[in-house]
């Protein structure tokens, strides 16, 4: 069973999440926001975070 259906979590590619997307992983989550070229996606990580 490989193919994500309608309501599974599954892992991001290199596209950015939408802002203000779930993101799981905990501090490893915030590293992969805190890699985006967004700033604001940086901003809201470091929020997070806090």
């Amino acid at each position: 069973m490989t193919d994500p259906k309608d309501y599974d979590v599954v892992m991001g590619g290199q596209t950015p999440h939408p802002i203000g997307s779930l993101v799981l992983g905990g501090i490893d989550g915030v590293q992969q926001q805190l890699a985006s070229s967004s700033e604001e996606t940086r901003c809201a990580a470091l929020f997070k975070a806090l």
